[in-house]
């Protein structure tokens, strides 16, 4: 029995409304979640780096000789929630944003804070399977505050990077920051997609072969996932320009490479997403038209076996109809005879539709 699928937004949306409630109120909105909240600081200049985990109550000051990164795993304390955004000054309106996971991306300016919320694509490839996580990056002057949903590696790379030491990364401020976490989000995007590709190949190359119904659910079920992944990536988009054409001072102007750069990845993204999207459309056709196919062999057979057995049908209906005055009735070679003549028969309309190419 093939596994019941659940659709990958199913999990955006939990039990608690934020309807009737002011603008601003902290409630987090998606999956219950109980496990313990974790915190981490990345603090670094050219010279140094320094790396610890944080109590709830310990969180740290602003340092404008360095770049700080606060990583926050897990949005469902939303005390901690609360606390974060008194420390370092954040709206209300920001902090709702972060907790409401059943949100569509989007960047926005709040004050002297900018506020980036994306979706984040895992893939599992042993169970075929898509979930989305939020995740939401928050940049001040000198400070990047991520939150997600759950502890995950998608950062991992960029936290080596800076652990390097004569890096890029190293000699830059928060906002070159925010550019490679986001840029981490999008390859993210990239790797899902290749992944979805190899499962697109095996889906054609099965397709030939195994013209079922479980082939047609593991298309629609491909369609799902594309579908979902486009509606998480279409935003990114926006979220570049919005970085490009912002002149809050928060992102610095030599930044606009790396974020044209990160601009032809999301331009990527939506090209591959759009090409998946036809090979889908072209397979279920193809899957349509092998299926009509089969059905058209199948009734070709039909009709030629029925066809041999008409004339003999009338034969033997004609003797068989029980007159006392028939021709042969009682002759010794009578039966044989009309068998003999039922076989000839047969034979000639075979021959006739191999003769055809209909055979």
């Amino acid at each position: 029995m093939r596994k019941k699928r659940i659709s990958p937004l199913a999990s955006y949306f939990g039990s608690q409304s934020k309807t009737g409630l002011a603008p601003g109120t902290l409630l987090h909105i998606g999956k219950k979640r109980t496990e313990k909240v974790h915190l981490q600081l990345i603090e670094y200049n050219t010279k140094t780096v320094e790396e610890k985990k944080l109590a709830h109550k310990d969180l740290p000051k602003l340092n404008k000789r360095n770049v700080q990164w606060l990583n926050i795993d897990g949005l469902h304390n939303v005390e901690l929630i609360k606390t974060v955004g008194e420390t370092y000054t954040l709206s209300s309106l920001l902090l709702e944003d972060v907790l409401n996971t059943s949100g569509r991306p989007k960047i926005d300016e709040i004050d002297t804070a900018l506020i980036v919320v994306l979706k984040l694509l895992h893939y599992d490839e042993g169970q075929e399977d898509l979930s989305v996580e939020q995740v939401s990056l928050v940049l001040k002057q000198g400070l990047v505050i991520s939150f997600q949903e759950e502890p995950d590696d998608v950062f991992d790379s960029v936290r080596e990077r800076i652990r390097a030491g004569k890096t890029r990364i190293r000699t830059r401020g928060a906002d070159y920051l925010l550019y490679a976490l986001l840029d981490a989000v999008v390859d993210s995007y990239l790797d899902t997609l290749q992944h979805i590709g190899e499962r697109i190949q095996v889906l054609e190359n099965n397709l030939m072969t195994d013209v079922s119904n479980a082939t047609l659910e593991d298309i629609f079920a491909v369609k799902q996932d594309i579908l979902v992944i486009q509606q998480m990536s279409w935003p990114l988009d926006e979220i570049v320009r919005h970085l490009l054409r912002s002149d809050s001072g928060i992102i610095a102007s030599d930044l606009e490479p790396f974020l044209r750069d990160l601009e032809d990845h999301t331009r990527q993204v939506s090209e591959t997403i759009e090409t998946f999207r036809m090979v889908l459309a072209s397979m279920q056709d193809t899957y349509m038209s092998l299926v009509s196919n089969r059905m058209n062999e199948v009734m070709k057979t039909l009709t030629l076996i029925a066809t041999i057995f008409i004339p003999l049908t009338f034969i033997a209906g004609v003797y068989g109809m029980n007159f006392a005055h028939m021709p042969e009735l009682t002759h010794p070679w009578g039966y044989p005879g009309v068998w003999g003549v039922m076989v000839l028969v047969a034979g000639i309309l075979l021959a006739y539709f191999k003769r055809k190419k209909w055979l």
